[in-house]
């Protein structure tokens, strides 16, 4: 079984709607699981009034009894407070009907705190001076549309007799396609004379209900240990390092998860560096104030994945490739990398390639929260099962021909600048091709930290989809059965022949490099070390190499640094 989400629901609409099928049975589910992230999405220094006005949460419509999933197809309804001031514009009744006064069905009432205080100014959307009809309308914006063609005749010209009956400037077409959006391309490929036809769903508005059901997927895999988190890397010209793709001593990640995430949701801009966060800050509000937009990149970390998601035998199960065309469909993402991604086009495959140790399961004994089934494989809170073998360092990304290795995911993706700019673009009339300075919805100065949360949701969703097709079952208790005994036969995956590593050792790597010969380590042995292209190491008795910069050569205590050589290490 895999999951399959379907969304529904404009920008100015009634509400957004999410349907989640294949979640199994018995999943604790509330309210609170997905508020949680609806109101992470929101966040973020750079955000429009739009933020200002919605504040999202989730009602369930069907798939959930008592907490509990029912195994069924789960309805998410997220109510738009913003609809009270489009009820017009957006009505789903024909436009005859509506300006008669025959009203609009009642809707499903959203949660508390979700009502609209009166309909008062729009929170997105062209005023009259953005491209509407005014007295004196603009070139171009008053005419009919009979010369342009039957397919236009109706919608453009009846909204414009909607706008002078009701005097609302929202009923009025929109005819100016602003560059970097759907608008130009989807009116040409669907024969809308009216680009808010277009508009309406092409608007990240619609990632509220892909959070909401990522926060569902998400929920399932905690169950068994995996954690989903995200931060800012590069906001403009603002940027950091990535915190976790150089590995330290013994293969062990540079950074704590817990303290990372702790450090990103204490920033306005969702970076985990309290002096670049300022800086982005600085940059975001230099670019409002010129009328501009910036985007960034994020980067997602996902720990405690087990090896085995995914599979190498077809294009379209192979793990990476699915993440990276979920992400891709983010709006505004124009890139993703996996591990290394484009670095590692400038590296030798000596520095890309991460060396494999092994651990005996139990040798490090895992922190309190690991699930129990996990901690018999071998994982450590950072890592999943993986029979006890891991990566000295993680240049792959947790994924290497198309599966989960047992290292973290990690994963990046480049938005480019919100394309609605107060400094507008020129442009062409939709209907006359007469020229015109960009039609402009009010938006966000910058969206990089919301894109992250919402990448999250999305990776949840694939992620949650590639563990159901692994360990599915009916129920979220077969599931539990199912990945614990796969967990088992990993845990004895490695059976030493009788009197090898007495000591109860785990191999390793002493000197990571392109040539050299091997060895072996007296007394306790070495440890190697990784960072990107470089590799330290540490001989008993004495002081450990220095872990080097990412992307850079380095030196083992015990090692060449041209030369690797293999090393025992006693427990």
């Amino acid at each position: 079984m895999t999951l399959r989400l379907l969304t529904a629901g404009e920008s100015h609409g009634p509400g957004l709607v999410a349907v989640l099928e294949g979640i199994p049975y018995g999943l604790p589910l509330t309210t609170a699981d997905i508020d949680r992230d609806l109101a992470r999405r929101q966040l973020g220094y750079g955000r429009g009034g739009r933020m200002k006005i919605e504040r999202d949460r989730v009602r369930f419509l069907g798939g959930v009894r008592h907490g509990r999933t029912l195994g069924g197809p789960i309805a998410l309804w997220i109510p738009n407070r913003d609809w009270a001031n489009w009820t017009l514009a957006m009505a789903a009744e024909p436009l005859d009907a509506v300006l008669a006064g025959a009203g609009t069905p009642p809707l499903p009432p959203g949660p508390p705190g979700t009502e609209v205080e009166g309909a008062g100014a729009s929170a997105e959307g062209p005023g009259p001076k953005d491209g509407a009809a005014e007295k004196g309308t603009p070139a171009g914006l008053g005419r009919t549309d009979e010369a342009h063609g039957a397919g236009g005749t109706g919608r453009a010209s009846a909204a414009r007799q909607g706008a002078a009956a009701t005097g609302d400037w929202r009923m009025e077409p929109v005819t100016r396609p602003r560059p970097g959006h759907a608008d130009l391309a989807g009116a040409l490929k669907y024969g809308a004379r009216d680009i808010r036809d277009i508009l309406e769903r092409a608007s990240a508005r619609e990632t509220a209900a892909r959070v909401a059901a990522g926060a569902v997927a998400r929920k399932l895999l905690s169950l068994f240990g995996v954690r989903i988190q995200s931060y800012v890397l590069r906001i403009g010209q603002v940027a950091i390092p990535s915190p976790v793709l150089a590995y330290g001593e013994g293969g062990r990640p540079p950074v704590d998860p817990a303290r990372l995430e702790a450090a990103t949701e204490a920033s306005p801009v969702r970076c985990p560096d309290p002096e670049a966060s300022q800086r982005m800050v600085e940059a975001i509000r230099a670019a409002g104030q010129a009328g501009d937009t910036l985007g960034g990149v994020f980067e997602i970390l996902v720990t405690g994945v087990p090896v085995g998601l995914g599979s190498h035998v077809t294009g379209d199960r192979r793990l990476e490739g699915r993440l990276a065309g979920a992400l891709m469909a983010l709006n505004a993402i124009k890139g993703v990398e996996v591990g290394l991604g484009f670095a590692a086009a400038a590296l030798p495959g000596s520095q890309v390639h991460d060396p494999i140790g092994y651990r005996p399961p139990g040798a490090t004994p895992p922190p309190p929260g690991v699930p129990a089934e996990a901690a018999r494989a071998g994982a450590d809170g950072w890592r999943g099962p993986a029979a006890g073998f891991f990566r000295y360092r993680n240049g792959a990304g947790g994924i290497e021909g198309g599966i989960t290795n047992g290292e973290p995911l990690v994963l990046r993706a480049a938005m480019k600048p919100i394309a609605t700019l107060r400094r507008r673009l020129p442009s062409a009339d939709l209907l006359t091709g007469e020229p015109f300075e960009a039609h402009h919805e009010r938006s966000d100065v910058c969206a990089v930290p919301a894109a992250a949360v919402v990448a999250e949701a999305i990776v949840a969703l694939e992620l949650a989809s590639a563990w159901l097709e692994k360990f599915g079952g009916d129920s979220v208790d077969e599931i539990r059965r199912n990945y614990a005994a796969y967990c088992q036969r990993l845990a004895t995956w490695v059976r030493p022949a009788a009197g090898d590593d007495k000591a109860g050792g785990a191999r390793g790597i002493g000197g990571i490099g392109g040539t050299g010969g091997a060895g072996e380590a007296g007394g306790a042995g070495a440890r190697g070390a990784a960072g990107q292209g470089g590799a330290a190491g540490r001989r008993a008795g004495a002081s450990p190499g220095g872990t080097p910069p990412a992307g850079t050569g380095g030196s083992a205590d015990g090692g060449d640094p041209a030369g690797g050589g293999t090393g025992r290490e006693a427990r």
